[in-house]
């Protein structure tokens, strides 16, 4: 199992921004932390690395989100 940090940026229109987080609290293999502007820290909770890619694919497949750092990983 790995739990991934990421720091997901945000698209500076409020609309598209409004989508991405509505979509994002929808998963629950992801945990939302407080915004600091446009960036948003996050935790991505999964089984394998084949999962964390199908995360990290549906992150940046989300309307409003505009780019995805890569924080830390940790492996349980």
């Amino acid at each position: 199992m790995a739990i991934s940090g990421l720091v997901i940026t945000l698209s500076e229109q409020e609309s598209e921004r409004v989508s991405a987080l509505n979509a994002m609290e929808q998963e629950p293999w992801l945990s939302l932390g407080v915004a600091q502007g446009h960036r948003l820290p996050v935790v991505v909770d999964s089984e394998d690395r084949h999962q964390f890619q199908a995360c990290w694919d549906a992150l940046l497949a989300m309307e409003g989100v505009v780019h995805v750092d890569l924080v830390t990983v940790d492996y349980e």
